[in-house]
């Protein structure tokens, strides 16, 4: 009779955590919880203001001073933004405001690219200065250039009309433009030039069929940046601006506080609109803006 030989099931090793490894896992959990935590609270602590704004702009002007206050109507309505475009000519500052926005970050954004392109790519006497000059001007209170800038516009014509606000505008967003286009070349790698020159291109066509593909996500980020410093201006529009139908949305807002009365609802729901339209945009052109601002087109 044969042996029956019997294999026997390699044994498995359990290894059990310690207690010293179990007690770092609830202290690493614990910190996890706590951080998250803290962040939701300072999330919402930032965000309440936004949130107030948003839920008392859908009250009635009885609702807005009911003791006590609530955050969100029970009953919603849209009176006061009926009143805001029926009674003010807010719908008009809007389109000042995108038109003058648009316009003023599409040449910003053309003397920024061909600033930045020349600081990063040529050496001339002063390439340093000018970079530099150009952050310093982008920081540079606009309080203190008001008044003359005031004066001079007054005596060319420029004063209460959308173009004078629009060259105000310029004042900031070029130096801005250049100084973060010149950053961004400067991560382009200078040899892809070099491999145009060797092709025969010159620095026109290397600009234009290397650089600016190449910057274009720079390029984005820089004309959403501008535009958001256009959109939500307010001394420059108020200060040059005196008729309704030249105002923009900063202009616009602050002509609902007037000498005698505030109009709260109109004045929330014009905030609102306000805030729609940069967070539109950044929603749109999140992939464009980030990529522009973290980092350049190569790797």
């Amino acid at each position: 009779m044969s042996a029956q030989v019997l294999s026997a099931a390699p044994a498995v090793a359990v290894v059990l955590p310690s207690k010293r490894t179990a007690a770092r896992a609830r202290r690493d959990m614990v910190r996890s919880a706590g951080y998250y935590t803290l962040c939701m609270l300072v999330t919402l602590v930032v965000l309440s203001p936004v949130i107030l704004v948003v839920g008392s702009s859908f009250k009635s002007s009885h609702s807005l001073f009911a003791v006590p206050p609530a955050v969100f109507p029970s009953s919603p309505t849209l009176a006061s933004y009926q009143a805001l475009f029926d009674t003010t000519p807010f719908l008009r500052n809007i389109v000042n405001s995108l038109v003058v926005g648009i316009v003023v970050s599409a040449v910003a954004v053309l003397v920024g690219t061909a600033g930045g392109y020349a600081i990063a790519r040529e050496k001339f006497r002063g390439r340093a200065i000018i970079r530099i000059g150009s952050l310093v001007w982008y920081m540079f209170p606009p309080m203190l250039i008001m008044i003359p800038l005031y004066l001079e516009f007054s005596q060319v014509g420029l004063v209460n009309n959308d173009l004078g606000v629009g060259v105000a505008f310029l004042t900031f967003t070029i130096p801005f433009s250049v100084w973060m286009m010149t950053a961004f070349f400067q991560q382009v790698p200078y040899e892809l030039d070099e491999a145009a020159w060797l092709d025969g291109a010159s620095k026109w066509a290397t600009l234009w069929r290397i650089a600016l593909p190449i910057a274009r996500p720079g390029m984005a980020a820089c004309f959403v940046t501008a535009f958001m410093m256009t959109w939500g201006d307010y001394l420059y529009s108020v200060t040059l601006l005196s008729s309704g139908s030249t105002y923009t949305v900063g202009a616009g807002l602050n002509s609902l506080i007037g000498t005698v009365g505030i109009a709260y609802g109109q004045l929330l729901a014009g905030t609102v609109i306000v805030l729609v339209v940069p967070i539109g945009i950044l929603a749109v052109g999140r992939k464009w803006f980030t990529r522009g601002l973290v980092s350049g087109a190569l790797k």
